[in-house]
């Protein structure tokens, strides 16, 4: 499936598409991807995932057409590409089921932040 979206994104090649997802080309054509969404699970992954590379190697597919919602992207990345990183995708907050958080006391200005988590009402945080 990895392939058949990088060759959709960066080759324009619709072959895989067709045979991995059964189904037309002609929604993807209609405006080179450019109306999809594609949804990135966690950060700092990509479509190879290859851990031997660095840099801004993982963020780049998010350069191509299709609009892409991800939970992180680096500052540098985004300072690097500012229409295609942070004009064009979509950056999400990492979820938290910090019970904290959503009782508004982090936001507070007398709120104990130093304390060590296991003295907070702290279930679990991302």
């Amino acid at each position: 499936m990895e392939s058949a979206l990088l060759d959709a994104m960066e080759k324009a090649d619709m072959t895989a598409w067709q045979r991995v997802f059964n189904t037309t080309d002609k929604y993807w054509r209609r405006y080179n991807g450019s109306d999809h969404i594609f949804v990135m699970p966690a950060p700092v992954t990509n479509f190879r995932h290859q851990s031997n590379m660095r840099g801004f190697f993982h963020y780049m597919p998010q350069l191509y057409n299709p609009l892409f919602i991800s939970v992180e992207l680096s500052r540098r990345f985004l300072l690097e590409y500012p229409v295609c990183g942070s004009q064009k995708n979509i950056v999400v907050p990492y979820p938290t089921v910090d019970p904290d958080f959503y009782a508004g006391l982090l936001f507070e200005k007398d709120f104990p932040l130093h304390l060590p988590l296991k003295e907070r009402s702290k279930l679990i945080f991302y």
